[in-house]
């Protein structure tokens, strides 16, 4: 099973992902792994800059923050000068390697169509009381007709598991 995960920044995408692999064992990965990978060698930044609590803050020593840094590094310079697919054509090397994975930052319509081509499902993870963080391309969202479930996040973790764990059940019984 294929799952790409979309909703805002800070929805609980990665959150819902965990989940999944923890008690499902799926294999978690992100359109942006790669980036992540090269921001954290040309920066020194750990798992807290570029998973974690340190994403929104600048890093003073180069004036950017990692989500700007991976921002402009994923879009300015991957899709819009390299090539729009570069991050779908590296994720379906791991698509193959796994019979289930989840990658929880779907965030343009040609991934999420990429998801769906693969014979998978994209979820959008809404939750109503976040702020939105600085505009960019990549937070815009996907077009609706590319989304093929919700899951709604603004209760407890463990409601948020349930909703989850439901979604699932339903999909295999389908």
């Amino acid at each position: 099973m294929i799952i790409g995960l979309t909703g805002k920044a800070r929805s609980g995408k990665d959150t819902v992902a965990a989940h999944l692999q923890e008690a499902y064992k799926f294999h978690h990965y992100w359109f942006s792994k790669p980036m992540k990978d090269a921001c954290r060698s040309m920066f020194g930044w750990g798992d807290e800059h570029l998973y974690g609590e340190l994403k929104e803050e600048v890093d003073q020593r180069y004036g950017i923050s990692p989500r700007v840094a991976l921002q402009t590094l994923g879009t300015e310079w991957g899709r819009n000068t390299i090539n729009s697919d570069l991050w779908i054509l590296r994720a379906q090397k791991e698509i193959e390697q796994h019979e289930n994975i989840v990658i929880s930052d779907c965030r343009f319509d040609n991934e999420a169509a990429a998801v769906i081509s693969s014979g998978g499902i994209v979820i959008e993870i809404v939750r109503q009381d976040i702020n939105q963080v600085a505009a960019h391309s990549s937070e815009s969202g996907i077009s609706s007709s590319l989304i093929n479930y919700q899951i709604e996040n603004n209760g407890t973790l463990p409601e948020l598991y349930r909703s989850v764990d439901k979604f699932l059940i339903d999909a295999i019984a389908a």
